[in-house]
């Protein structure tokens, strides 16, 4: 059964891809239609089959085209008169009945009283409902499905052709038929389409009233992407993208409305919320378009969840009389390799032992090594070995100076580059598939991507598959049904950044006779050396990184599906029924192997067992003998799987109807149930796993408790074992909601708007008068091009003012109404019970939190859409936002977090396309600047008690100040050998007293230098194009923030454990002023230099840069070469991303959002072609 279904679905798509295979090619003038038929029959072997004496009595065709599919091609010839149906080999024609009664003799083929034609779009497909006006007479006319057209007219009248999305034509009628081909209006290159998506409901722009921006597909597909956020990065003004490591990025749209819940943007698929706010689980091949709403009429439909504005994606659908489309796309993108310059901070192996050497000379040190056997796990670097064993006499200083200089030598980066890392290569292969029909449209695509990033280890393999259909068997009714699915799996067992950095300079992977090197890490080798020879769980206790990488497995498997169906009823004119459902399920599986050739797996079985010194005898061993699994570690929390249950249920009705020529009411009314459950299980761990043989054990003494402890190998008493519990997590909210949007337009021109919305949570307090907050906006747009006072100024095409008012809110899901409670795992040493603490005191008062927002914009198109663009100014005012608030003690808190505080955003957007052809060229050129500026202040919150060391690292809000304010110490440069900074009133303060930087508070003595998070984004978007050949440019900046310049630590210390030095220990041994010098020698306090170090104001500088982002070629094969394969578009393309920075403010070179060791996204080329068949 499924053989036959297989082999029947192939025939189809075999039949009509020969259909759509077939071309024609035909110039003639006044040529009877039985001729042009013999021309179809001689070209394509089709037979035609049809009244003889209509064919012979039809009206002459003038036709001049080539290499036309021929399903167009007889649109352009049957479209007045006749209708079609192509079976097999054979064209089957119809005479319509209006047309029998249709004479034409000589005269009327050059003077006719009614014009035929066939309007088309740039890819010659029909356009149905596109407007023909014969210019300076009410006389008006509306293509057919096929696109074709009846209009009385005569020869030298001029038509007047437009159609949605288009840019509207005028053509003087030379011919009784007329093939007319329109192009795009416009592009996301310039203004915006003209449907806005809200998710709710499509509107046409001229009634759009609230701020919205869209990217249509132009710019979508014809860029390759493995990720939607790294298309949209700057097509947006006022939606400032924070990019990641692999180029993905998080999005803030106007700015923080909040200071403790989710600050991303809503995201919409097809009308639908989703719970994940990345885009990794959308294929970006499938986007149609995206709407970003972004003040309070565009997004206070949605809610409480609009407050940090909504991001609506619309996925590609199948096409009413179309038949089967087929698109593949295929891409490789080849990264450069990681440049260890830029993700480690590690010094020089010179500096690196010149600073060992000084601090073991002038005893920086903490707790210096002192050869006790407690101190098994501290470990030392190569060098300090020496210096230690030279110390301490067991080697000369002439063997120590050799050791030393044998070290100087060695530079390990090329071993890190060849063995650790790779070149990052991503290759993406697409194909969708659409076609329809006056009943079904269907769409459906597949993509397969396969990723290697730049750590050796580390990879995945990702299957997306999309399918939806729309079914209308009458004027009345109509379905929908949709399927998304993606299914990730992926291998993350590659060394990290921290590891590498672990790693001294001099520390080599490999020996030259290919054995693994020693890298030390947690363990000191002179007293591991005295254990004995046997005897221990494991005898090797030596770590290499590339061991460690290569003996371990991380894993995680993906799969995320929604689901999505409902049906409309047309219940009158203009009124219709909607009821729609989605479900959506997540389930990720995380797990994590090591193997016994992992220095994990042999340093927890070796160092739990209880040891007898004196014997040099194991009596206890904890930890069977094994590999170990683990749950992945995220934060503070364990994770073996996740799970998302989620759907949404809404019924609303829609209204739209014209009253009259100069009235238009579009409504809309609905209800909508939300739930989303969220369940996480921690397993525990997997001991002495062997996955080979599917054989685990657990420890022989089990996992011990307060009461029932062990030792470890050093003596250490009061031990329990990690990894014996099963850690669960749950979590559910659910939402009710009612809502309602209208507007009205008067004229064409006058339009006004409202919206309202209530929502009511779980998660809100029990009392009914807080757990509803209604949320609406109220809008008005005068579209006052069409006024006829600016009839005569000719160089305005449109101009369009609006102005909105409204409040959307935001959910805190974080916080309880109620005391939260934390159960310990274990029972109490003290009590012997299980015990409790306090994780929240409670809420009682939680409410939703409410941001009100008026934006005035204005649009514009000028010099025939040469120049278009538009202006938004909004001030967005947040109020009765969650904050930390002051308490006396007495309340048995300090302090707890209340719905009182508030904040304001305020900020400009502005958006210009231009369009500039040379005219007699094939030259054209497109640009798009935007510009958004965002002034972000917390307006009032009560908590005066700010201590300086939280507003440095930037987790407090202070009122009066921005989210994510800047602070500094100011530097008063050293005395005696010690570095001082101003205090309150400027008094100076020692590097080595921590009173001030703990305890003080921060308001009396800090410098507020600005905020981390750039005010001032700019993007400027340049489309070349020369007949085929296409050049694209971006570059993107952002001006107005600040950041801190990296500093050597000055709390590095030797003989303690490992050390590590940075690469700004250059700096000091430079002697630079602006910062303090080496300490003294035999300063005990020097460790606490650097708490304050790195925040002196000398350190702040300028974030403002300017990045070239991309620059991509592309060229589409003439359709002469490429009809003759069956080919309808083929188009080659090259793109270049992240090609560096030409302008930066701060004086280091650096890219402020990337500072050194930080894993910047790479330099990549994209080579790929796409196909239309």
């Amino acid at each position: 059964m499924k053989l036959t279904a297989l082999l029947l679905l192939l025939f189809c798509l075999s039949l009509s891809a020969e259909t759509s295979s077939q071309t024609v090619t035909f110039s003639g003038k006044n040529v009877p239609l039985d001729k042009v038929l013999s021309v179809i029959e001689k070209q394509t072997g089709y037979v035609v089959i049809g009244s003889a004496s209509g064919i012979s009595n039809a009206e002459r065709i003038t036709l001049d085209v080539k290499n036309m599919e021929l399903q167009s091609f007889l649109n352009l010839v049957f479209g007045r008169s006749f209708d079609f149906e192509i079976r097999s080999k054979t064209i089957f024609v119809k005479e319509k009945p209006a047309a029998r009664a249709r004479l034409f003799d000589a005269e009327n083929l050059f003077v006719a009283k009614e014009i035929g034609g066939f309007v088309q779009d740039g890819a010659r497909k029909p356009l149905a409902g596109a407007t023909v006006k014969v210019k300076g007479k009410s006389i008006t006319a509306i293509t057919s499905d096929r696109g074709a057209f009846n209009i009385r007219a005569e020869i030298g009248d001029v038509l007047e052709v437009s159609f949605v999305g288009y840019a509207a034509v005028e053509v003087k009628i030379t011919t009784v038929f007329m093939v007319i081909t329109l192009l795009p209006e416009v592009t996301v290159m310039e203004e915006a389409t003209i449907v806005v998506n809200t998710g709710y409901q499509k509107i046409s722009k001229e009634r759009a009233t609230g701020a919205y921006d869209v990217v249509n597909k132009d710019m979508l597909t014809k860029r390759p992407f493995s990720d939607l956020s790294s298309t949209l990065m700057g097509m947006v003004p006022g939606m400032q993208g924070k990019e990641k490591s692999d180029g993905t990025f998080n999005f803030l749209i106007r700015g923080t409305s909040s200071m403790y819940a989710n600050a991303r943007p809503l995201m919409v698929v097809d009308g639908f919320p989703i719970t994940d706010t990345a885009f990794n689980s959308i294929n970006p091949n499938d986007v149609e378009s995206v709407t970003v709403l972004k003040d309070a009429a565009a997004a206070s439909i949605w809610g409480a969840k609009s407050a940090n504005g909504v991001i609506v994606i619309t996925t590609k659908q199948g096409r009413a009389s179309q038949g089967l489309k087929m698109e593949m796309n295929v891409f490789t993108r080849i990264g450069n390799k990681i440049d260890l310059d830029q993700v480690t901070r590690t010094a020089s192996t010179a500096d690196f032992l010149r600073f060992e050497e000084l601090a073991w000379k002038n005893n920086w040190y903490l707790s210096k090594f002192a050869g006790s056997f407690n101190q098994l796990k501290t470990s030392l670097t190569l060098a300090q070995e020496y210096l230690y064993a030279q110390e301490t006499g067991k080697i000369s200083l002439d063997a120590m100076n050799r050791g030393l200089d044998s070290l100087r030598g060695i530079n390990n980066r090329g071993q890190i580059e060849n063995l650790l890392l790779q070149r990052p290569v991503l290759t993406q292969y697409s194909l969708n598939l659409s076609g329809g029909n006056e009943k079904t449209r269907s769409y459906g695509s597949l993509m397969y991507e396969k990723n290697k990033d730049g750590f050796v280890g580390n990879q995945y393999n990702r299957y997306m598959l999309n399918f939806n259909n729309q079914y209308r068997p009458n004027k009345v009714l109509s379905f929908f049904v949709g399927a998304t699915m993606s299914y990730t799996d992926q291998k993350a067992s590659g060394a990290t950044i921290d590891e590498i950095e672990q790693l001294s300079p001099y520390e080599t992977l490999l020996n030259s006779d290919g054995s693994y090197s020693v890298n030390l890490r947690g363990l000191n080798r002179e007293l591991a050396a005295t254990l004995p020879k046997t005897g221990m769980p494991y005898n090797d206790w030596s770590y290499n990184l590339l061991r460690e990488v290569r003996g371990r497995k991380f894993s995680s498997q993906d799969l995320n599906a929604r689901l999505q169906a409902g049906l409309t009823l047309n219940l009158m004119r203009g009124l219709s029924f909607d009821s729609k459902f989605q479900y959506e399920k997540r389930n990720t599986d995380y797990s994590k192997y090591y193997s016994e050739e992992t220095y994990f797996v042999r340093d927890m079985v070796n160092y739990y067992v209880e040891y007898n010194q004196a014997t040099k005898a194991v009596t206890k061993q904890l930890f069977p003998k094994g590999g170990i699994e683990t749950p992945y570690q995220f934060g503070n929390n364990w994770y073996s799987n996740t799970k998302l249950d989620a759907y949404v249920f809404r019924n609303q009705l829609n209204f739209d109807r014209n009253i009259g020529k100069r009235h238009q009411i579009v409504a809309i009314a609905g209800t909508e149930v939300t739930q989303s459950k969220q369940e996480s299980r921690g397993n525990p761990w997997q001991f002495g796993y062997f996955p080979d043989k599917n054989l685990s054990s657990v420890p022989p003494f089990g996992f011990g408790s307060a009461g029932n402890t062990f030792k470890n190998i050093v003596g250490s008493s009061g031990v329990t074992l990690q990894g014996g519990n099963t850690l669960l997590y749950y979590r559910l909210e659910r939402y009710l909601s009612f809502y309602g949007n209208a507007s009205y337009t008067f004229d064409r021109k006058y339009t006004i708007s409202g919206s309202v919305r209530g929502d009511g949570s779980n998660y809100i307090t029990e009392d009914a008068s807080r757990r509803w907050s209604p949320f609406w906006s109220v809008g008005a747009s005068w579209q006052a091009s069409r006024e006829k006072f600016l009839d005569k100024v000719s160089f305005v095409d449109a101009l369009t003012m609006r102005a909105t008012y409204g409040r959307n809110g935001n959910a805190i899901t974080t916080i309880s109404t109620e005391p939260l409670l934390n159960m310990s795992s274990g029972i109490s040493a003290t009590t012997g019970t299980i015990t409790a603490s306090i994780l929240d005191y409670g809420n009682p008062t939680l409410r939703w939190e409410v941001t009100t927002t008026t934006n005035i914009g204005i649009d514009f198109a000028l010099f025939k859409g040469k120049i278009t663009g538009k202006i938004d100014y909004y001030n967005k005012k947040g109020s009765d936002l969650v904050g930390l608030v002051t308490l006396p003690t007495a309340t048995g808190t300090s302090s707890q977090r209340f719905n009182n505080a508030k904040m304001e955003n305020n900020g400009i957007e502005l958006s210009l396309g231009t369009r500039l052809t040379i005219p007699g060229t094939k030259f054209e050129y497109n640009t798009l600047a935007t510009y958004a500026y965002n002034k972000n202040k917390i307006t009032d919150l009560y908590f005066p008690s700010v201590f300086g060391f939280n507003m440095l690292e930037g987790n407090a809000f202070v009122q009066g100040r921005p989210i994510a304010p800047v602070y500094s110490y100011t530097y008063l440069g050293m005395k005696d050998g010690e570095p001082y900074v101003a205090g309150v009133k400027g008094v100076p303060n020692r590097f080595d007293d921590l009173a001030l930087h703990n305890r003080g508070l921060g308001l009396q003595y800090l410098n507020y230098e600005g905020t981390s998070i750039p005010p001032h984004t700019l993007t400027w978007l340049n489309n070349f194009r020369y007949g085929n050949f296409g050049l694209t440019v971006l570059f993107t900046g952002t001006m107005g923030g600040v950041y801190r310049n990296p500093i050597f630590n000055y709390g590095t210390t030797v003989g303690s454990g490992k050390t590590f030095v940075d690469r700004f220990v250059s700096d000091v041994f430079a002697g630079n002023p602006d910062i303090p010098s080496f300490p003294v020698a035999n300063d005990a306090g020097s460790y606490r230099w650097n708490r304050y170090a790195p925040n002196l104001e000398g350190l702040i500088e300028s974030s403002s840069y300017i990045e070239w982002k991309e620059l991509m070629i592309d060229y589409s094969l003439p359709a002469r070469v490429i009809r003759k394969a069956g080919i309808n578009g083929l188009r080659v393309y090259a793109q270049a991303r992240n090609l560096g920075l030409v302008y930066k403010a701060n004086s280091k070179g650096y890219h402020p959002e990337w500072l050194p060791g930080t894993n910047r996204p790479l330099r990549t080329i994209t080579l790929g072609c796409n196909l239309q068949f």
